[in-house]
């Protein structure tokens, strides 16, 4: 065989050795920290995201729970058997939000462990101490995702009408949670997020210029209008059939489409999903009854805006990514609107009480009523639509 033939078959089995072994070594698997995992929606969320390949890093309070709802769907989706003979697709941690070395544990995985990929907060709901984790909580994980140089993808899921404390679910959050002011805590939390996010792209060198690969991406999503899947979907049925409604600028009104029907939860969870592949920086309005299927990740770039990372991209004077003064100051405009709305009601209180004293109960409960369709309607033509930021 002459010298050259010999040379091109030895490439060419040089080559084929090299695909087969590289066919051999295993994928890197996407893995995911998620906060909110044992909720109604994070059970959802989670599912999904195991159905797409991932792995999952759950961050819990409670681990027996989480085991009880995860184990099984753990063996389900492993490939292969941790040390100790338990399956490794799921891990999960033991913490809680409001404690800054147990969020450090979160992100610190072994040797032996893919790295994590994702951040995805679900944490909150009804009934939460708002403030430790949709403020304060948000803020400790992003402090530390942006530190975890393999993380590019974060997803936070928030709430709408967190910019307007003058409007109705504001109002009602704010008034049945005052200790902790709900609306206000997310707000502060988005900030937290986007300003870590802006200050690592904009400080990373590697993260400068058109080297997208190395710039950390998120997705804020500011759910309008949630409601359980069984008893909503039974409800509207058409809405049911149909997919997402996107905004910007936190302008859902609460007697519109956001405020009812509505959207359920497993559209929310397939909103999340889609999330985790989209690249930039968004902070989004998301609902139902709208004509995005929420597939369709590409109405990031085609529809929605970007956020403006030279507008979050500077820390308070203290390093913080939230100062003290403007912490105060959100939360003072919150409550603000609460004394105001409360004010409102004692007047109102009063007047038909001098209504009906006047003019007799029937005339005067019409009264009453006339007077409270008219303070709604002044209520939303001159306070709803005040921002503090979008």
């Amino acid at each position: 065989m002459m010298f050259w033939q010999q040379l091109i078959l030895s490439c060419l089995i040089l080559a084929i050795t090299w695909q087969h072994c590289g066919a051999l070594q295993p994928s890197i698997p996407p893995v995911a920290l998620i906060t909110g995992a044992t909720g109604r929606t994070g059970q959802l969320v989670s599912d999904l995201l195991l159905e797409q390949g991932f792995h999952l890093r759950i961050f819990c309070r409670d681990e027996a729970k989480a085991r009880e709802l995860f184990e099984a769907k753990n063996s389900k989706y492993s490939q292969q058997d941790g040390d100790d003979g338990e399956p490794c697709v799921i891990e999960y941690v033991l913490g809680n939000l409001n404690s800054m070395a147990d969020v450090k544990a979160a992100f610190q995985t072994s040797p032996s462990s893919p790295p994590l990929t994702h951040l995805v907060f679900l944490a909150g709901g009804e009934g939460a101490d708002y403030k430790s984790v949709n403020y304060y909580g948000v803020e400790s994980v992003a402090k530390l995702a942006i530190q975890t140089p393999s993380i590019r993808q974060i997803v936070l899921v928030s709430t709408a009408w967190a910019t307007r404390p003058y409007s109705i679910a504001s109002l009602l959050f704010n008034t049945l949670y005052p200790e902790t002011i709900p609306m206000a805590s997310h707000y502060l939390g988005e900030q937290a997020l986007r300003r870590a996010v802006a200050s690592s792209n904009t400080n990373n060198p590697s993260s400068l210029g058109t080297d997208s690969i190395n710039k950390i991406n998120y997705v804020i999503l500011r759910a309008g209008g949630l409601n359980s899947d069984d008893r909503w979907m039974n409800k509207y049925p058409e809405a049911a059939a149909m997919g997402l409604t996107f905004s910007q600028g936190d302008t859902f009104t609460f007697a519109g489409i956001a405020g009812r029907p509505g959207m359920c939860r497993s559209q929310l969870a397939k909103a999340v999903l889609a999330a985790t592949t989209v690249e930039g920086g968004y902070t989004v309005e998301v609902t139902g009854s709208g004509p995005t299927d929420w597939k369709d990740s590409s109405v990031y770039q085609t529809t929605l805006q970007p956020d403006d990372e030279q507008l979050y991209s500077k820390e308070s004077s203290s390093g913080a990514l939230i100062s003290v003064a403007e912490e105060e100051e959100v939360f003072g405009i919150h409550m603000e609107a609460v004394q105001q709305l409360k004010a409102t009601a004692i007047a109102a209180t009063a007047a038909g009480v001098g209504f009906i004293g006047t003019l007799g109960f029937v005339r005067g409960l019409i009264s009453l009523l006339l007077l409270d369709a008219i303070i709604l309607l002044l209520w939303g033509k001159i306070f709803a639509t005040r921002q503090v930021s979008s």
